[in-house]
């Protein structure tokens, strides 16, 4: 049988302060494993982040494709550290940005990653991994 990999939630969210210059983002990755997992065991995930295009879509108005990849490392239910498996999250989101002078190109730095398994009522397994993403946005304008 094939196991088909459902794509994750991505959701960004300014932060509230945030400058225009470079405007700090909360990047929620939200995914749904194959197999149920440890909640008490964090899982691994190192996300890389990437600008893929950069569209004017109105008057001071952008949208920034940010593609994002890395792989989940996670301990299943009723099983050890040896039997690790592993779950690839390679997908886009987008950004919109408002900018008075036009956006030539952009670049994308990553903070620390919280990684988790969402923990539901009182189980101990979970096939829901959640990861916030601190991102910082630097837009080079015109």
């Amino acid at each position: 049988m094939n196991k088909r990999t459902i794509p994750a939630i991505i959701i960004a969210t300014l932060a509230a302060g945030a400058t225009a210059a470079a405007p700090y983002y909360d990047v929620n990755i939200t995914q749904q494993l194959c197999t149920p997992a440890c909640v008490d065991e964090t899982p691994v995930f190192a996300p890389k982040f990437s600008v893929k295009s950069i569209a004017n879509v109105g008057t001071s108005q952008y949208i920034i494709v940010i593609h994002v990849e890395g792989v989940i490392n996670y301990i299943p239910c009723n099983c050890g550290s040896c039997c690790t498996r592993s779950q690839v999250v390679s997908q886009d989101f987008t950004i919109p940005v408002f900018s008075a002078t036009a956006i030539n190109s952009a670049t994308i730095a990553v903070g620390t990653v919280q990684n988790g398994i969402a923990r539901m009522s009182c189980c101990n397994c979970s096939k829901t991994f959640v990861s916030d993403c601190p991102v910082t946005l630097t837009l080079v304008t015109t």
